[in-house]
């Protein structure tokens, strides 16, 4: 196609590829236009070198758009080397972009960290290399994988504070499952990342395709690639080189302080679980036997009055958001007005905004998650034969029913092994519910509730046990078609997922309510315990207003404030009413078996001492009797020693060879 013009009798002839340049630098500044307008750039965390690189990346694109024609043709008259410098260049930029896309503290990274991730990235660009042998195909894939990368983690900060990790990848089919109900809206860091990529690969289209290694060179380059992954590898997973030296931390927020590719690796380095520090058979089976004989004189002393019904419900997403703030109503008006026959308070989980089935581990198995490798699911790696929990020591005791129930799609977290593992006799998905009601698009709490009854009416023999696990409040939170009533009484509609989730958990409320009224009225005794598995992803802002500060400015014990979750023991009959300020989730299943006057194994009754002197543990620290909160690897603690016992302890049940008498109820 040749477009004619005419100016001052002078042909000029516009070609096909030069009105494809017009439109690409029409497009280039209409979008650096947008990016100016809503100042991207100054954004909080922005610094001076992360703006000179962005500028770099705008200067490159605008260079190559006026010299188009002189840069192919010096890619072309000497290959190599450009192919070299693009191979030596295109790295970093990636890797800056990765990290202002994610909204990294560059500041907070420090060389180490910076050499560690791009040494990462180059391996990979060598592996690839090596595998395909063309410089620009390699490069080119390098800008998918690290942008599609940055494009995750941005959601999954969103949705629960956590970068991708290894052992995310054993939870796709669960992540299939409730992928459709999130939000994925447009960012602009998405935009920006994805943008200033598609750049780079329009950079990438100047470096001609060819060959990158003859066959003898080839054999000469897969030796070193060899040598350099072998000793990469041996130095990072077979020492502690990284942990000691580069000082790689892997909290929740890892990656924005060390870098995404470092923390992703490394995630899988903390897979590999090693034997705590003081780890010895002989002290524990003497500490153990201590406590196994301290379990029996308690077991010999309980009274044997009625048996006790127990049901326990861990209610998704439950919490009380609406400590700090006025609503226009209560959202909770029969849970906060409990008071009798009833002991509650917060309890601390180990995840945010996801990863469920952690807490229900941590809950079932009094085990902690603060000596599991971050973000692992036990429920898929390490669950597996007859397992210590609460369901085998009540199934010890003749307890009936033993069901789990959970009214969704029953193939999550690899829920059906896990649960026969724990000794659950049956297990109720979805599929059990018979017209059910549902709110928004899960099973109603009320409904859920509803098969604990009848199932507790078709066991004819008692005690009862269930454990249900509910899905009402799941994320996300930005329904059409659900009413709001009760909103923020100072700001009503500025948080709309925060005002559709506080109008949810008033349904949660009604359905408690309609489940003790039942259980008030039957003769058997019976506790039933609710609690949150974590708190919900609304929006980060109205986290920040409510703790008076953004999530950068919180220290490590405020932060914690987003892990706390109530829990309620409500029972039919006279119990010691109690308010405890904190608790967690590893600690919970022994308080209830102490409330119902049930007999524990020697395991629970060490957690149940050990709560007295730690009264929370998480996977990001713990709070000791005196009120101060430790983060784990504190050396200088007062209960450093215990947490250590702890360890090797946990450490036997899950990956040594188990004391069995220790974990088992009369075994």
């Amino acid at each position: 196609m040749v477009i004619k013009m005419e100016y001052e009798k002078k042909k000029i002839k516009l070609e096909k590829k030069d009105y494809a340049k017009i439109v690409q630098c029409i497009i280039v500044f209409v979008v650096l236009f947008l990016f100016v307008q809503r100042k991207f750039y100054q954004k909080d965390g922005a610094i001076l070198w992360e703006r000179l690189f962005q500028m770099t990346a705008w200067t490159a694109l605008f260079v190559w758009l006026l010299l188009e024609h002189r840069v192919e043709a010096l890619c072309k008259k000497y290959q190599k080397i450009s192919a070299c410098v693009m191979f030596a260049v295109m790295p970093v930029l990636l890797f800056y972009n990765l990290e202002i896309m994610c909204n990294s503290e560059l500041k907070e990274f420090g060389r180490k960290k910076i050499v560690m991730n791009l040494l990462i990235i180059y391996l990979l660009g060598a592996v690839l290399l090596l595998l395909i042998n063309r410089t620009r195909t390699t490069l080119k894939i390098l800008t998918v994988l690290l942008t599609a990368l940055g494009v995750t983690n941005i959601y999954l900060m969103k949705f629960r504070g956590m970068s991708l990790m290894a052992a995310d990848f054993f939870s796709i089919k669960t992540a299939a499952n409730v992928a459709n109900n999130y939000n994925y809206s447009l960012k602009w860091r998405i935009l920006y990342g994805v943008y200033v990529a598609f750049l780079f690969w329009m950079m990438l289209n100047k470096v001609p395709s060819h060959k990158a290694f003859e066959k003898k060179v080839r054999i000469g380059y897969l030796t070193i690639t060899v040598c350099c992954v072998g000793i990469f590898y041996g130095v990072f997973f077979h020492t502690n080189f990284v942990k000691d030296y580069v000082r790689v931390k892997m909290r929740y927020s890892a990656s924005k302080k060390q870098g995404n590719m470092l923390t992703l690796l490394y995630s899988v380095k903390q897979m590999q679980v090693e034997k705590p520090d003081g780890y010895s058979e002989e002290e524990l089976k003497s500490l153990m036997a201590s406590y196994e004989k301290e379990a029996e004189e308690y077991n010999t002393g309980l009274s044997s009055g009625d048996d006790v019904n127990i049901i326990a419900i861990m209610n998704e997403a439950f919490s009380d958001l609406a400590e700090n703030v006025e609503l226009t109503e209560d959202n909770m008006p029969y849970i906060h007005g409990l008071t009798e026959n009833t002991i509650k308070g917060n309890m601390y989980t180990s995840v945010f905004a996801g990863n469920t089935a952690n807490t229900e581990f941590e809950f079932l198995t009094g085990n902690t998650m603060a000596f599991v490798p971050p973000n692992t699911i036990p429920y898929q790696l390490y669950v597996r034969g007859e397992y210590p929990s609460l369901t085998r020591t009540l199934q010890a005791q003749d307890y009936q029913g033993n069901m789990a129930i959970h009214p969704f799609k029953g193939n999550g977290f690899n829920r059906p092994s896990a649960y026969s593992s724990l000794g659950f006799e049956t297990f109720l998905d979805q599929d059990a519910f018979t017209d059910p009601t549902y709110v928004r698009e899960y099973i109603s709490d009320s409904s859920s509730f509803q098969k604990i009854i009848e199932c507790y009416e078709q066991t004819g023999q008692k005690p009862f046990f269930a454990f249900n696990v509910t899905m009402q409040n799941h994320s996300g939170y930005d329904y059409g078609n659900f009413e709001t009533p009760i909103q923020l009484k100072d700001a009503p509609g500025k948080y709309k997922e925060t005002e559709q989730y506080l109008n949810l958990i008033k349904k949660s409320d009604e359905a408690f309510e309609e489940l003790t009224d039942y259980f008030s009225q039957v003769n058997e005794k019976t506790i039933i315990v609710m609690f949150g598995d974590h708190r919900p992803g609304v929006e980060s802002s109205y986290y920040d207003m409510i703790a008076g500060k953004s999530k950068s400015q919180l220290s490590e014990e405020e932060y914690m404030q987003r892990y706390k979750v109530p829990f309620i023991i409500w029972a039919n009959y006279d119990i010691d009413e109690a308010y405890l300020d904190k608790i967690s989730a590893n600690y919970l299943s022994s308080l209830v078996l102490e409330t119902a006057g049930c007999e524990m194994t020697g395991y629970q009754k060490y957690l149940s001492d050990l709560r007295d002197d730690i009264p929370a543990i998480t996977a990001r620290g713990y709070w000791g009797e005196n009120g101060t909160y430790y983060e784990l690897d504190d050396e200088t603690s007062p209960y450093w020693d215990e947490v250590q016992e702890y360890h090797c302890i946990q450490y036997n049940n899950m990956f040594d060879k188990r004391e069995t008498g220790f974990f088992f109820l009369n075994k």
